[in-house]
This record gives C-alpha cells, structure tokens and sequence, in this order.
C-alpha cells in the first residue's frame, strides 16, 4: 500500500506541476499584452524565457544532487518552494519603463514569475531523482514519470483555451494557479518526508549501472542528448509558424503542433509502447518522401501532411532519446543536456533565425539536420537486406505518389515526379549522408521556389520579427500586392489611369467606400487615424484639408509603403497628408491628444484577425477618448477563421453604443479580376444619429445591427474567448 502511495504522489504532484508551467504561460502572455503590444517579439521572448528558467531549474536539480545529502536537499527545496508564495498570486510588475521591449520584457517576466516558475521547473528531475531513490519496484528505471509530465503539459495546453480563458478572468486564473502551486508544494514535500524515512543516505548519486557507458562515450552521449532534443524542438516552432504563418492563419492552431510534440514524448518515454521505434525509424525516409513529393489538393491537406511528418520526426528523435537514457546515477544529468538541446532549438528560431535568414528557412534547415542525423541511428534499426519486405514502405510511397501525379495529370508527369523519389529512397537505405543532401537541396529550392506564386513576380522580400512580407506582381493584371505568408494586405494598380484608386479590401463600392462616400465634402472628418498601414490605400480616399495618422507596428511596412517603386498611394499624396507613427497601435494612440479624431479605423491584423487586445473594453474606452463627439469607428473583421460580429456586438452594448455591420462577401469572378475582394466591416457609434446617412443609404449593401440573441460579458483586458469565436 506504501507504494502505490508513494507511486500515486510522485505522479500526481509531477502531473500538476507541468501542468502548472504550460497555463502560465498563456496567462501571463495575456497579461502582457495590452502593456507592450501584440507584437511576435513579445511571444518569442515569453518561450525563450521559459526554456531558460526550465534549463535552470533542471541544473539546479543536477548540482544539488550531486553535492548534498538528501536531507540537506530536502531543506534547501524547501526554502526554494516556499519563497515564490511571497509572490503570489501573480500580478504584473513592471520595474522598467522604455528601452529596449525584449530586455524589458525579460525583465518582467524575471520579477513577476521567476521564482514561481523555477521552482515548479524543477519538480520533474528532482521527484523522478527522488524516486529512484526508494524501494518501489519501478524505482531502477524511473523515466516513465517523464510521460505524466508532458500529459500534464498537454491537458493543460488543451484546457486553457477551452476551459479556463472563457470561464475565469484573468485574475481568477491567477488565484487558480496560487492554489494549484499550493498544492505542487505540499505534494512535493510529502515526497521529501517518504524519501527522510528511509534514512541517512550520503547523497543522491545511484551507483553507476552496468548499462552505462564508459566516460569516453559518456561525452559523445551529451552531444546526442543535446541534437536529439534540440531538431524536434526546432521542427516544432518551424512547423509552427510554417502552418500559422504560411499555410492557415487561424488563432490558437499553434497548440496543434505543441501538442503533437508533448504527445510523441508521452509515447517514447511510456513503459507501454503502443508504436514501435523500429518502424518510426523505418518509416522517417518514406514520411520525408512523402513530404517533399506528395502534392494535394487543398491548404488543409497541406497541414496535414505538414504535421503528420512533423510527427514522425518527433517519435524518432523522442525515441532515440528514450532509447538512449542512461542510468539513474546520470538522470539529473540526462535532463540537462536535452534541456541545453531545446533551449538551443528555442534560440535558434525565435532569435537567430529571423536575424539571419531572409524567409523560413528554420524549416528545411531542420529538416536536413534531421535527415543528416538520421545516418547515426539508421543501421542500428536496419533488418536483415535478404528480406524483399524491406524496401515495402518506400514502394507504397512511390505508388501512392505515382497514382496521385497521373489522376491530376498524365503517366509522363507521374514518371517525372517518381524518378527522383526512387533515386531518394534508395540512398535512403545505401547513402544516408548522400540521401540527406539531396533533401536538403529539394527542400531549399521548394522554398526559393515558393517566392514565385503562380504568374507572380517577386519585387521585394523582407522578413522581421512579425513575418515575411513580399511585394508581389501579377504578370496578368499588372497589380502589385502585399502578401503577408498567404494573406494578402493590399494592392494598387499600376496603370496611370487607375494608379489613384483604392483597390482590394478597400474599393469605393464596398463598405468603407460607402463610409468615405457618406463622410465626404462639408461632412468629411478633419482628422482620421487608422491603425495598420499595409500599403497606405486608405490615403486615397483623402480631400483637401484631411489628413490622416497611421499607426504601424512593423518599421518594413512603413518602408515598403513609402516606396514609390512598389506603392505610390502615399508619396502621390504628399508628405502633409499623412504621418506615420511606429509602433503598437494602442499604445500609440494612447498619446495622441484627446478629442483629436473624427473617425477611427481599426485595420490591424496578427494571424489574419484582429488582436485582442484592440477589441477590449479599454480598449474602447481608450479610442472614445480619442474621437471628437460625434466621431465614430470603423473595424475591418474580414476572416473565413473567426466571428468577430458578436464580440464587436456585446463591446458597443458593453459602452452603451451601438455596432452595425456590412457584408460584401460574394464578389463576383470577373469584378476580382478588377481589383475587388471580398470584405467585411463593422461600425461602432455612440449614437445611431451620428451614422445617420449611412444607415439609411439605399445601397446594395445594408449596414445590419448587430443585437447577439444571448448576449455574452464584453472582452476586457482581463477576459477573451477566442475558442468560442472560431467559425
């Protein structure tokens, strides 16, 4: 009965830990939010600070291990987990004010969730240490706990959004997560007092195993540790924001490939193993394969085969790592080095890869990484060569891919494209390091590949920390566009008659140029900001004596707008029409004068949809503040992902206003042709007689008012629910 207790609390208590670490995260980075912007920055510093402190907390855990007796141990943790109560529940401390937003970032993350956070970092080495320590049966090989914490990880990834972040405030969730570290800190040291019954030991150290390697190979073995675990590390940010970024921009669709991580680590370190290691090794060439040669149909098949090799690749780094786990006398050991391994993977994208590379080249680079790894541990894997079912998967690969290439073309094209996906499995299985290099060349000419989208030419490209933004022009039209990954931003004709007009998402016989046309002449706004520049269009729409303030968080957009060679709608207009000020765009506008503003403009866009933190109860506040009395604002809410209508409907019922909306969400082929795209904006006043003449336009585009038939609380700052507005 003892130990299945001693079991039990082990489990739980690292179970709720890792739990505890993957909610604060999001919590936190909501918390943020509205104090530094939306900026990607903002998030990749948020994960680069997190692999940090879960790097410290498990070197902790090694050296004190090393060095203390357990009692001496105990009473040192004890004082570790106690200290963070101080600071709890978590609130946002800002001890800096300006300079540089990461440093400043890193700052308020150390204050405000250091010590916490730390501590709850090192209950996964130090309670597996700890258990290896005791007399249960399973204490010789104590990794399988490694899966309770990843399972603890993943349920808390997948609750946050559904459960937590639409039925508690922020606030709420910060006393939630006191109470649960309350807990992790009372089962922690419930396990300190089963391990002081045991009695005086010297240290922690368990004798070394006969499984263990000699020293000399022992230092290889932390080379392996640290790439086995940094390329599933790196391939899941890359897949990451190759599927958010590039393919389908749909909020919350990166805790698909976090999960798909977590999940491949409950599997490889699980005593059950429902998948054989063997045959996820066999099966890594013929995914690779499939990748680069399998051609589909549509953007979400595309995904799929995206994180279906993503998952393949991450069951056989995971499980090497398992395969290859030392002895209980070098587990603290083990946990650092593939620590070290995902923190290098963390840096390499989120810090070095948008300095160095001019697009995603973080996902084929891992993925030849990966292929060039693959030679250490292939043979080791390899049946015997006499068996004529070794080559099995990669057949099945060719036919599926042949039978694929000629139903969407001809027996000559499903040859052409057979050829060299033959050629690639067999150095697959005879030239591994041959094999890895010819991937690497397939992958990065796929990716120089992709700067040509169809008939469109390439006229600039430039990434930062918010993205990769290409200039693109059609060939047939002439039109120059502003592509974001796959969305596009604007564009502008380049024929003289037609270079003045407001095109894409802002044509005159669409909704906002309904609103122009209304708000013009005698009636037109003095002053107009609008937050989010993109190509500067909406400039086109100006009348003398008007002048408009855009607010754009990317510095490249400013640049890419004002160039003259790519978009003219704002050097045709002159430089006293507009100004542009750089960064988050309500933090922006919070230091414009009030009252300044006739209308406001919310043209902001992360992940294809509005942020959050622009459609919040402060939010609204803040842009009331800034309109003149009768002044209004404009919100552009096209997305197939999300139902932004409701949320806008309960924010103007929230502030005592009212919000309409107008669909023009049916263009047909022919007018798209000219320039015309899809759309959907809304309005927001505080009295309908402020909008009065364009409510009552006879157009063929009503504006609706929006009245939610169960009417929801009002984002704020402290509350969203995404989850629930996904189409």
């Amino acid at each position: 009965m003892k130990l299945r207790t001693a079991l039990a609390v082990h489990t739980v208590a690292i179970f709720l830990s890792a739990a505890l670490l993957f909610s604060v995260q999001p919590l936190f980075a909501r918390m943020v939010l509205p104090s530094l912007g939306g900026a990607p920055a903002v998030w990749n510093s948020c994960l680069f600070f997190f692999q940090g402190v879960l790097l410290a907390g498990y070197l902790y855990v090694h050296v004190t291990s090393r060095f203390l007796a357990p009692r001496r141990q105990l009473m040192l943790h004890g004082a570790v987990l106690f200290l963070p109560l101080l600071c709890l529940p978590i609130v946002l401390r800002q001890p800096l004010e300006g300079g540089d937003p990461v440093l400043r970032l890193l700052v308020i993350l150390g204050v405000s969730l250091g010590g916490p956070v730390f501590a709850v970092c090192t209950t996964t080495p130090l309670l597996q240490k700890w258990f290896s320590s005791g007399r249960h049966p399973l204490a010789d090989d104590p990794y399988f706990l490694y899966a309770a914490s990843n399972l603890g990880s993943m349920v808390a990834l997948l609750s946050y959004p559904i459960l937590l972040e639409p039925n508690l405030t922020l606030v709420q969730q910060s006393h939630v997560w006191a109470c649960g570290y309350g807990a992790v800190v009372v089962l922690t040291l419930a396990c300190g007092v089963m391990l002081w019954r045991q009695g005086p030991q010297p240290l922690l150290v368990a004798p070394v195993s006969e499984d263990d390697p000699p020293l000399e190979a022992a230092g290889r073995s932390r080379w392996l540790w640290v790439l086995f675990s940094f390329v599933p590390a790196s391939w899941l940010l890359a897949v990451t924001t190759k599927v958010t970024g590039e393919l389908v921009p749909i909020p919350m669709l990166w805790v698909v490939p976090l999960s798909i991580y977590l999940l491949t680590y409950i599997l490889a370190f699980s005593r059950w193993q429902p998948m054989s290691h063997v045959w996820m090794v066999r099966s890594f060439p013929v995914a690779i394969l499939l990748l680069l040669f399998l051609r589909t149909d549509s953007v979400l098949q595309e995904m799929v085969k995206h994180l279906a090799v993503f998952f393949v690749g991450s069951m056989v780094f995971h499980g090497e790592l398992a395969r290859r786990r030392p002895g209980t006398s070098r587990l603290t050991a083990f946990y650092v080095w593939m620590a070290v391994g995902g923190w290098l993977g963390g840096m390499f994208n989120s810090l070095v890869g948008p300095l160095l590379f001019p697009s995603y080249w973080e996902y084929p680079l891992t993925l030849l990484l990966a292929c060039l790894l693959f030679w250490r541990f292939r043979s080791e894997h390899d049946p015997k060569q006499g068996n004529w079912w070794v080559f099995l998967p990669e057949g099945l690969a060719v036919a599926v891919v042949l039978l694929l290439a000629v139903a969407r073309g001809s027996l000559v094209d499903g040859l052409v494209t057979v050829v060299p996906l033959v050629v690639l499995g067999f150095l697959a299985k005879r030239l591994t390091l041959v094999f890895a290099l010819g991937v690497g060349v397939v992958l990065l000419a796929t990716e120089f590949g992709d700067l040509f989208q169809d008939q469109k030419a390439v006229l600039h490209s430039e990434r930062t920390f918010f993205g990769v933004h290409r200039v693109l022009r059609d060939v047939e039209t002439g039109f120059h566009e502003l592509h974001h990954g796959r969305t596009m931003h604007g564009m502008q004709s380049t024929e003289p008659s037609r270079r003045h007009e407001p095109l894409a998402y802002f044509h005159r016989s669409g909704p906002l140029g309904q609103v122009f046309g209304e708000f013009s002449g005698e009636r037109a706004k003095s002053r107009i900001a609008v937050v989010g520049l993109g190509t500067g269009t909406m400039v086109a729409y100006r009348e003398p004596g008007q002048h408009f303030t855009f607010y754009e968080i990317d510095p490249s957009i400013k640049r890419i707008a004002e160039s003259p060679h790519l978009f003219t709608y704002l050097s045709d207009s002159g430089s006293d029409a507009y100004d542009i000020v750089v960064g988050d765009g309500r933090l922006m506008l919070a230091r414009a004068k009030d009252r300044s503003f006739g209308m406001i403009i919310l043209d902001a866009f992360s992940s294809d949809v509005i942020p959050v933190h622009l459609l919040t109860r402060e939010a609204l506040a803040l842009y009331y503040r800034k309109l003149s009395e009768d002044g209004f604002l404009v919100i552009h809410i096209s997305n197939p992902h999300v139902s932004l209508g409701p949320v806008l409907g309960n924010l103007a019922a929230d502030a005592g206003s009212r919000c309409w909306i107008c669909r023009d969400q049916f263009v047909p082929t022919g007018l798209r042709e000219t320039g015309r795209e899809p759309t959907l904006y809304a309005v927001i006043a505080r009295d309908e007689a402020h909008l009065r003449g364009l409510l009552d336009s006879k157009s063929d585009l009503p504006w609706i008012e929006i009245t939610p038939d169960k009417p929801g609380a009002a984002w704020t700052d402290d509350f969203s629910d995404v989850f629930n507005i996904l189409r």
